[in-house]
């Protein structure tokens, strides 16, 4: 990092901005050996053997993007639409694009990965994301979970990597333990036909577990700020060979005052051309503003918010009428149970707005003989580890969570989320969140709203924000659910 761009850093700090960063221009090695339809066929085999004698699921509905997204009057002279994604290059010149992950240049190893995990062909966000990683430019990506992001930036951090070094080449940053976790199966398990080694660092437990993921010497650490960031002052992590910093939920980071912390780390990292890879939900005006601070002529990806989310979710609300305080809640609690009782929901969420009303529900739907489980801060990090293990599992199909679980946790067959508190207007950009639990990578997914006659204006406020429909449940569809 230049002197001048150390200074422009700290100034940004103390106006409480993010930080400035470099262009890697990095090449990447092509690699000789099997043809990719080897590739496809033997991971194809490989899946086959693994899950032999399994029911094979339906097949998803494909995202046409071209439906999905409105088009703009006009399109600027530096930017491209690409499977209605708009892509804005602040170098000029065309978008990159790859139709196919064939196409990107990416190792054998990685293809045999990614095609192993079920991906056949990449997502919108995949499609014009990984090329400019690849080519070391700066990226500021905004696309809703469920989109195929983590994946997005997961193959170009693992095709970064040169597996001959075993050092730290690439640190992920994410907002909360469950992502660190998360991100770091999803690259595992793209990378596990290389030699790559990818660890989660993250509060909440021993330090001693972590030093032991820092001493199998990754290439790729996936952590929180603040265990990044102590074991950066511990002088346990050596950074001189960190290329590639790419920082997930970065809206949420933003909010969370997390930009001190990604400072001090900056100020740490040796390499002066640091590349950064910024990935959001939603990017307010605001934070708009900081990132072209502090990027260094990026490729700007933006797909639409709501559509992305909302194609293969369908939204309901059940109101219970003018009731207020305790009668609201019990009569909510009576149509969550008629639900469960009339509908045969395969695994579901249930949001609260506050931690106990989710212990109380929770306690309640036990008393009257529904199996679940609860998720929320204040349970220890080993207890939320275990639920959280159990529901991907599909070992606990129902379960009662506080907003912790809104955003990026992926479980691939959620299928229901309800809504017993709907998120209220400040916290209007929870709602997508919430229900993008549910109808993952265009996947069919429902969502059901529980409301007074108050929460009635909520209700249109989310239809006019996302520019979409949300009906009365009809009873009908519950036993279909």
């Amino acid at each position: 990092m230049t002197e001048q761009k150390k200074r422009q850093l700290n100034t940004f700090a103390d106006e409480h901005t993010d930080v400035s960063t470099g262009i890697l221009n990095q090449k990447q090695e092509e690699k000789e050996g099997e043809s990719v339809q080897k590739i496809k066929e033997q991971a194809l085999t490989d899946e086959i053997q693994q899950n032999a004698g399994e029911q094979e699921s339906e097949e998803d509905e494909e995202l046409n993007m071209d439906e999905v997204i409105e088009l703009p009057n006009e399109i600027p002279t530096n930017s491209s639409l690409i499977a209605g994604v708009l892509v804005v290059d602040e170098k000029g010149g065309e978008a990159d694009l790859a139709e196919s992950f064939d196409a990107m240049g990416l190792g054998e190893d990685i293809l045999k990965g990614i095609f192993s995990l079920g991906f056949d062909k990449p997502s919108p966000i995949q499609m014009t994301a990984i090329i400019p990683l690849l080519k070391g430019r700066d990226l500021r990506a905004q696309a809703q979970s469920g989109t195929g992001k983590t994946a997005a930036f997961g193959i170009a951090s693992l095709q970064s990597v040169d597996q001959r070094l075993k050092e730290l080449q690439v640190i992920i940053m994410e907002t909360t333990r469950e992502l660190a976790i998360q991100t770091c199966s999803v690259l595992q398990g793209i990378g596990s036909s290389t030699n790559i080694c990818v660890e989660a660092i993250y509060g909440g437990v021993r330090i001693s577990e972590s030093l032991d993921k820092v001493k199998k010497r990754p290439q790729i650490l996936v952590g929180t700020p603040g265990r990044l960031l102590h074991l950066i002052e511990m002088k346990q992590l050596n950074l001189n060979h960190v290329k590639l910093f790419i920082l997930d939920e970065a809206d949420e980071m933003l909010k969370k005052g997390f930009l001190e912390s990604i400072n001090l780390l900056y100020n740490k990292i040796p390499n002066k051309q640091i590349q950064v890879g910024l990935f959001s939900a939603t990017w307010s005006k605001e934070e708009q503003e900081i990132t072209a601070q502090i990027l260094n002529d990026p490729v700007i990806i933006s797909l639409k918010d709501e559509d992305q989310t909302l194609k293969g979710i369908k939204q309901y609300y059940v109101n219970v009428g003018d009731k207020r305080g305790a009668s609201v809640d019990m009569t909510k609690f009576e149509v969550l149970c008629d639900l469960y009782d009339r509908g045969s929901i395969s695994q579901s969420v249930i949001f609260c707005n506050k931690v106990e009303r989710a212990i109380n529900i929770q306690k309640n739907m036990i008393e009257r003989g529904f199996e679940c489980e609860i998720f929320h801060s204040e349970l220890p990090q080993e207890v939320r580890n275990d639920v959280m293990k159990r529901f991907a599992e599909g070992k606990c199909r129902t379960l009662v969570s506080s907003g912790l679980l809104a955003r990026g946790v992926d479980v691939q067959t959620l299928s229901v989320v309800i809504n017993f508190d709907v998120p209220q207007e400040k916290e209007i950009e929870n709602y997508i969140h919430r229900i993008g639990r549910a109808g993952r990578y265009g996947r069919k997914g429902t969502a059901i709203n529980l409301v007074s006659a108050d929460d009635m204006e909520m209700i249109k406020k989310y239809e006019k924000h996302y520019n979409t429909t949300i009906i009365p449940l009809p009873s009908n569809i519950v036993e279909s659910l």
